[in-house]
């Protein structure tokens, strides 16, 4: 479990119907992607009864027959059809060693932000899911009586989302296999190659010391790489990645004609052999990721291929 539902106020009484609506529905498209990528998601088994918005409970928002916020049946719905497939994930008090924590210095009932510090402070990093009208997003210091000021990461949109597992990688030290593990979340519009974390054993230094700049170049790519390769042309294509950051070109023809040196640059995804041709450079002279540009078997998202010190070339 990686995520647990925030419990502290989700917002005031005041806030507008269609702000409550729209910001329920995106806590539910966040539990979908949750859901869908296998992340996890557990909840405090006493939220039912936890005043979230003005007095209103979980219970009352999405079950009173009353219906006392007047939210669409739709909302109320899809969020309640998400709530279920996490219901049986919870903890109790038994758990907790207090039920109120500070949040960015402002004291909250929150067994949610405990439960996610406690966890933290063993170094297992837990985040919470919020809606967005909670106000509180991305990571806020959080404390409890006793103990370390720990920073526990709130997420209610894609960017969030993805700064968190993003930071999981730094957070719990991650080798080459947790890594790999953590790219799903953390880089989820990239495709990976047959067997292309072998390669992260090939570079020239140990992978932990080359960890932060791959971390960087895969963020790149998976949040510019589609839009940037739909510009076509090699050199507006490279100017733009060299704005964000990354040094990368494309092989010559020589060596793309020259069927030896071509096949150590190819590899197989979803069953088509392709040709990764396409280079990010972490060094201006050696370790590079061999990327393809995307396919119709990936959406047209950008396929990492290729990790690796350097791939031989006509004349080496």
């Amino acid at each position: 479990m990686r995520f647990v539902l925030d419990d502290a106020a989700w917002s005031p009484a005041e806030l507008s119907k269609q702000d409550l609506e729209e910001s329920l529905d995106s806590l539910t498209d966040r539990l979908q992607v949750i859901r869908e990528r296998s992340e996890g998601v557990s909840l405090y088994d006493g939220i039912w009864d936890i005043a979230l918005v003005g007095p209103d409970t979980l219970t009352s928002l999405l079950y009173d027959a009353a219906n006392p916020r007047n939210l669409h049946r739709d909302v109320r719905r899809r969020l309640s059809r998400q709530i279920d497939q996490i219901s049986n994930h919870t903890f109790g008090d038994k758990s907790l060693p207090e039920f109120t924590a500070m949040i960015a210095g402002k004291p909250l009932l929150a067994p949610s932000a405990v439960y996610a510090w406690k966890n933290i402070e063993h170094n297992k990093n837990i985040a919470c899911v919020t809606p967005r009208s909670s106000g509180r997003i991305g990571a806020l210091p959080v404390s409890l009586t006793e103990g370390p000021l720990l920073d526990v990461h709130y997420v209610n949109n894609n960017s969030s989302h993805l700064s968190f597992f993003r930071s999981l990688i730094s957070a719990e030290n991650a080798d080459g296999t947790t890594f790999a593990q953590f790219a799903k979340s953390a880089f989820p519009a990239l495709h990976f190659a047959e067997n292309a974390w072998r390669g992260l054993r090939d570079l020239s230094r140990p992978f932990r010391e080359r960890r932060e700049e791959i971390t960087h170049h895969l963020s790149v790519l998976n949040d510019h790489g589609a839009r940037i390769f739909a510009l076509q042309e090699h050199r507006h294509i490279e100017k733009e990645f060299h704005a964000l950051g990354i040094s990368i070109s494309t092989e010559t023809k020589e060596t793309i004609d020259d069927n030896y040196y071509c096949s150590f640059r190819k590899m197989e995804y979803a069953s088509e052999i392709l040709v990764f041709d396409w280079h990010t450079k972490i060094e201006p002279h050696i370790d590079r990721i061999h990327i393809h540009p995307g396919t119709k078997s990936s959406e047209g998202r950008v396929i990492i291929g290729i990790f690796t010190r350097h791939l031989p070339l006509p004349g080496d």
